[in-house]
């Protein structure tokens, strides 16, 4: 039975050699994306870097970065203090979302495991809500270290070199990003390039 690729060699419209190592070409990281693509629609000669997310990024971080160093410590203090406040009184709203839920879950779980199946075959049902209701009582019930430690107070001055670092690398981070989908792009490009000038005619 042909494959996906194959097929097009036994159709009744037949693919020549070219055609063939294109539609294959598709499979591989410079056309990945191209992979489901209709084998119609033409293999491009370049691959453009698809940059405006990292640019925008990068330009968000640049943008906060100078702010930052514009600000004042008094108006640090007083945005660090209403932060601490509202992380508080997240952990305290979160906390008692997960008691709730827990005692919801017990509850029926007591339900569950006291009821007794009319027979054998309504045995493996028993046991799949019990793993049912254990399953979300382990993911959505579980204290994580956000949930039973209390959010610390930053000073003005520790709030402005916590952000400012965060800057920083988010800085770092979407030049690197930037830099490698504008180099991906011209090894993919260099790859389609190189295998379309080694087929034996124009596939341009």
């Amino acid at each position: 039975m042909p494959t996906g690729y194959t097929a097009s060699i036994v159709s009744d419209d037949g693919v020549d050699f070219n055609g063939f190592v294109l539609n294959c070409a598709r499979a591989f990281g410079a056309l990945i994306s191209l992979k489901e693509e209709d084998h119609n629609i033409e293999i491009p000669d370049e691959i453009k870097p698809n940059v405006s997310f990292y640019e925008e990024k990068l330009k968000e971080a640049e943008a906060r970065l100078k702010k930052l160093s514009k600000m004042k410590i008094s108006a640090a203090k007083v945005i660090a203090q209403k932060e601490f406040e509202k992380g508080l009184l997240w952990t305290i709203k979160s906390l008692r979302e997960k008691i709730a839920d827990r005692e919801k879950y017990d509850a029926i779980l007591q339900q569950v495991l006291l009821w007794v199946p009319p027979t054998k075959d309504h045995e493996n049902l028993k046991s799949f809500m019990i793993d049912q209701i254990n399953s979300s009582i382990k993911w959505d019930c579980s204290l994580g270290l956000s949930d039973t430690v209390e959010p610390k107070a930053l000073t003005g001055k520790e709030w402005m070199k916590f952000e400012r670092d965060t800057c920083k690398r988010d800085i770092e981070f979407y030049t690197e990003q930037l830099n490698s989908e504008v180099n991906g792009s011209l090894e993919k490009t260099m790859w389609i390039q190189q295998l379309k000038q080694s087929l034996k005619s124009d596939v341009a």
